[in-house]
């Protein structure tokens, strides 16, 4: 029957078949992904993007200053939110949908209520806002200042999301991310943007504002994000790596990568390695893959059999997002591309998958087996791989 790759249909399959397999279906992949949505209307990069909590929303933050609130099923703004006097950077909505928070180079992050459009808190700081957070429990938001020229800081904090008071104050300094766990009781911070620059990711009590664990980057930490269950934990990261054993010193390895951590020890146990930049990096909701964006791709991977990159959607961004229920990715806009945009998160069932494989079953031969028997069930063959 199967010559060279032989399959054990009880909880796992040959390496060699399935990496074939999703190899195969990258190819393809690669090729069909095109935007189900672009949002117009921002005159400057669309740093981050949202998704309201039931989905039907997508919430944008530009270099232009302004926050748009964007329906989904139709593509039309609804509202522009225009108070800050810089470029916003991250955006972040309540649990319940009726707020969001932002944070600008104008030194301030403010606390808005989507309905009316009235600023609810205006939170300020020293130093530019990179990053805000609304924590899951929507009782707390975290705020990140960065400013590479004071290393000392302060520029961590958390707010009262009720009465605009500030909670707690962190020691990290020059902080681009900031991200609190599901259960409430964690903030990670990430530190720094400069290439060949150590940096440090943190995580907190946020009950104590005590550090809990430090680890070590080497770049810049520009996104970090908890699992859903809080087990594990994302960041991105780029830096250059001298090559030392060049004629000319000067000759440099481009390191842009995604980490994946264990929450308990911070070691990084996967790397998502890309040939562009990284700028953010997160789960899908049930943290089977994971998505960074950057410079010229946006990259899906498998998080649970093989890490592979399973799909490449060719974009320039500096954030991504999921969809709460899993089925859109949303992203934001660099340079000249001052769009944001929702596309269909990859084929992620048996059947999808299947339908696919069936519809290229010419090519399988040339991947697996010269000699493979097509009349295999590859239903149950993935079943097997991807349990």
């Amino acid at each position: 029957m199967i010559s060279k790759c032989r399959f054990e249909f009880v909880k796992a399959i040959s390496a060699a078949c399935l990496f074939s397999i999703l190899f195969l279906f990258n190819l393809q992949a690669q090729s069909i992904y095109s935007p189900v949505r672009t949002f117009a209307g921002h005159v400057g990069n669309v740093n981050d993007v949202a998704f309201s909590p039931d989905g039907t929303q997508l919430l944008t933050g530009s270099s232009d200053g302004s926050a748009r609130l964007w329906d989904i099923a139709t593509g039309t703004r609804i509202r522009v939110y225009f108070q800050h006097g810089g470029a916003i950077r991250s955006v972040a909505f309540s649990p319940d949908g009726t707020k969001f928070v932002t944070g600008s180079l104008d030194k301030t992050a403010r606390l808005w209520d989507k309905n009316s459009g009235q600023v609810l808190h205006v939170f300020q700081h020293a130093h530019p806002v990179m990053a805000v957070a609304y924590s899951f429990d929507g009782l707390q938001i975290a705020t990140g200042s960065a400013n590479a020229a004071d290393p000392v800081g302060p520029d961590a904090f958390t707010w009262n999301a009720a009465s605009g008071e500030m909670n707690h104050v962190f020691g990290a300094s020059n902080v681009a991310s900031v991200a609190f766990s599901h259960d409430g009781t964690k903030l990670i911070t990430g530190q720094g943007f400069d290439y060949n620059v150590p940096s440090v990711a943190h995580v907190w009590s946020t009950v104590s504002a005590s550090m809990l664990q430090t680890v070590d980057h080497s770049g810049g930490v520009l996104s970090a994000e908890f699992s859903p269950d809080d087990s594990r934990f994302l960041t991105s990261t780029n830096w250059l790596q001298p090559c030392v054993f060049c004629y000319n010193y000067y000759y440099e390895t481009k390191i842009y990568q995604g980490l994946l951590h264990n929450a308990s020890t911070g070691f990084a146990y996967r790397a998502f390695n890309s040939e562009y930049t990284v700028s953010d990096s997160t789960f899908s909701p049930d943290a089977t893959r994971v998505a960074t964006a950057g410079l010229n791709s946006v990259n899906i991977w498998d998080n649970t059999l093989t890490f592979f990159k399973i799909n490449s959607i060719h974009t320039s961004s500096p954030s991504v997002v999921y969809s709460p229920d899993g089925t859109l990715l949303a992203t934001g806009g660099y340079g000249m591309d001052h769009n944001a945009r929702i596309w269909l998160a990859e084929p992620t069932s048996v059947d999808d998958i299947q339908a696919f494989l069936l519809g290229q079953q010419s090519f399988v031969p040339l991947l697996l087996d010269t000699n493979l028997d097509l009349n295999i069930d590859i239903a149950d063959l993935l079943t097997a791989a991807l349990n």
